[in-house]
């Protein structure tokens, strides 16, 4: 769960909408005890985060995202287009992980960047030229730079939280956040927005946990806005979806415009 919130948090991060620095582990139930009839949101979040913490032992964790950002300024709107597709093995030795991502900026031509990170060496290519830099795992995968992305941060403080049961045996939930609360999130929003003048309107979600609780999509809704000296209101509308998958017996590929044998080591 933290690891797909984090991956999220952390692409908003390139539309410089979050900065968070850290967060704490809850104690959670053992995923096999499983809980019968209504499960409530806390339990339901508690269950995912043991599972999580429980591993996924040599299973590729596949999470997808797209996010769109649409900017209305004196009635006219433009829009970001963000993917994201990545690849992560925690479990072995050697973890190993990829990713792409694809920003489509108006009356533009795409901008894709590819990373591979294995060796404990990031991987990344400019121009043709493939540097590796020494690092930790979690500088790919987001979690290092968004350790409070927990879930627990999208119930603190909500306005409504509901669980529903699904006839397959998952859960889906439905949550919309207090913009006037203390959440963490609205609090990292904040904070990435520089606060002063920020408005956020709402913030809500909508998460599907399989049966076996693992996060397998999410919606995240945002709305907020600001006055600009000159320019006037401008809101902002972000949209983010992603969903993850466990992938039995898969390897991770380099990517093609990665180079491993003849990158330059970078500080």
């Amino acid at each position: 769960m933290k690891k797909i919130i984090c991956l999220i948090i952390s692409v908003m991060l390139v539309f410089c909408l979050v900065s968070c620095d850290s967060g704490s582990e809850t104690n959670n139930p053992d995923p096999t005890n499983k809980p019968t009839g209504t499960v409530t949101a806390a339990e339901l979040v508690a269950l995912v985060n043991a599972r999580e913490q429980a591993g996924y032992g040599d299973n590729t964790v596949k999470v997808t995202m797209d996010m769109i950002a649409d900017t209305t300024v004196s009635g006219v709107t433009s829009q970001i287009k963000q993917s994201t597709e990545m690849y992560m093995k925690e479990s072995a030795a050697n973890p190993v992980a990829s990713v792409k991502m694809t920003v489509a900026l108006p009356g533009e031509a795409d901008m894709v960047t590819e990373q591979y990170f294995a060796n404990g060496y990031l991987y990344s290519s400019d121009n043709g030229t493939t540097y590796k830099k020494a690092t930790i795992f979690e500088a790919v995968t987001g979690e290092n730079s968004m350790t409070s992305g927990d879930m627990n941060d999208l119930i603190d403080g909500a306005l409504e939280s509901k669980v529903d049961a699904q006839a397959d045996g998952s859960y889906k939930l439905t949550i919309k956040i207090d913009p006037k609360s203390n959440n963490p999130l609205i609090d990292a929003l904040l904070e990435g927005m520089g606060a002063q003048g920020i408005t956020i309107n709402s913030v809500d979600a909508e998460i599907t946990v399989d049966k076996d609780y693992f996060l397998s999509s999410m919606v995240i809704n945002i709305d907020l806005g600001t006055e600009i000296e000159g320019v006037g209101t401008v809101t902002m509308d972000f949209k983010v979806e992603a969903t993850a998958q466990l992938l039995e017996n898969y390897e991770i590929q380099v990517p093609a415009g990665i180079d491993i044998e003849n990158a330059t080591e970078i500080q």
